[in-house]
């Protein structure tokens, strides 16, 4: 083709009587807003539409053609569903003839991918929470539990509109039957995941594998009195996960940072919520790692930092906390 341009109209829009021939040819310029145009528009060949399902699927499943093209190719979602790099979107609002396809697809696989999308009709989350296969279970808890402050960094956008804000008390449910799942990583999930409420944090405590126990102990939101609980465990990795929760009591920080154990005073001496008394005895311990932990915790004192710099144990500005 002599001159891409000539397909293009001002606002950089693919002419309506471009050729699927032209349409594949632009496709190697690799510009994204031109795949964007070419997956809406009327004479994209089937092949392309397949090949740009994954990145613009919204595009593509409201192509204006598109009843056209499954009348006369019923198998069409079939070959998206069956293309190695088949995907999601998490954030994409599909139609709902497509979402039933995928709840009710006996591919496992495309079943967990819709399981994952923040936007799906309850009913169908609901549906997928009862799911034979663990894997679609395990999407469904990473979507439901999903706290609205971790949503909006991860995907940099409002979660105002997510299924499970507008159904909260079912929502609740879902997470409620998830959370005494019978398979131990959709239990790991639910524990794992900052959205999930205190009351299920607290059932998942007494949780028979210790991993589960392990992703409490870890979350955020777990209160005080079930990390004191947990901090008595027989479980190393437990107690050293409680030691490094910021919502970790003052007096068990205190004792971890008295403790024998390097790992434990190690992990006091990095977390978030150190009180001064705790880096400023951590500030002097014999282990030059922990008096480093202490150095880029945003909670030392300059005095302290001064102090540590004399021994040449300079703040880390790469660290975050």
């Amino acid at each position: 083709m002599d001159n891409d341009r000539s397909l293009y109209s001002d606002e950089l829009i693919i002419k309506p009587d471009a050729t699927s021939a032209e349409l594949d040819e632009l496709m190697k310029t690799g510009n994204k807003e031109v795949k964007k145009a070419i997956a809406s528009h009327p004479n994209t060949s089937l092949e392309t539409l397949v090949k740009l399902f994954r990145n613009y699927s919204e595009q593509v499943l409201n192509h204006p053609n598109l009843s056209l093209i499954l009348l006369g190719n019923p198998d069409f979602l079939e070959k998206l569903g069956n293309e190695p790099s088949f995907y999601l979107n998490s954030l994409s609002k599909f139609p709902q003839f497509f979402i039933e396809w995928a709840v009710n697809h006996s591919q496992a696989s495309i079943r967990s991918e819709i399981a994952g999308n923040h936007y799906i009709p309850l009913n169908f989350l609901n549906k997928l929470a009862k799911d034979i296969d663990k894997n679609v279970r395990v999407s469904v808890a990473g979507t439901v539990c999903m706290s609205d402050p971790n949503f909006e960094w991860l995907y940099g956008k409002k979660a105002i509109n997510r299924t499970v804000n507008n159904h909260p008390d079912a929502a609740l449910r879902i997470i409620g039957q998830l959370a005494q799942d019978k398979n131990m990583n959709v239990r790991y999930v639910v524990a794992n995941n900052s959205g999930t409420p205190i009351h299920i944090l607290e059932q998942l405590s007494f949780d028979s594998d210790w991993q589960v126990r392990e992703a409490v102990a870890r979350n955020r939101q777990t209160p005080e009195t079930v990390l004191r609980r947990l901090f008595e465990s027989e479980n190393k990795t437990i107690v050293e996960s409680v030691a490094r929760n910021r919502n970790i009591p003052n007096e068990l920080m205190e004792i971890c940072a008295a403790s024998d154990d390097n790992r434990l005073r190690y992990f006091i001496a990095g977390n978030s919520s150190a009180t001064e008394v705790v880096l400023t005895k951590l500030a002097v311990d014999k282990n030059r790692d922990i008096r480093q932990q202490v150095a880029n915790n945003s909670n030392t004192s300059p005095q302290i930092i001064e102090q540590l710099a004399k021994e040449g144990i300079q703040k880390n500005e790469d660290i975050p906390f």
